[in-house]
């Protein structure tokens, strides 16, 4: 599904890949590992990255 090459994530830190398709969903703690994306190179693709602020999960607590 989807005619496109490249938008994979990067863990850094990791050192790890992950090719992710359409309609997947990853969730992390983007404050404890730096990531990023690797360059798209053909096609279309799009994201949606959901924040929220340390303090909402302070309830937790």
């Amino acid at each position: 599904y989807g005619d496109y090459c490249g938008g994979d994530l990067v863990l850094w830190q990791a050192k790890c890949i992950i090719e992710l398709r359409p309609g997947d969903a990853l969730l992390f703690m983007a404050s404890l590992i730096c990531h990023g994306n690797t360059k798209i190179t053909s096609g279309v693709r799009n994201s949606v990255n959901l924040f929220t602020h340390k303090s909402n999960m302070d309830w937790i607590k």
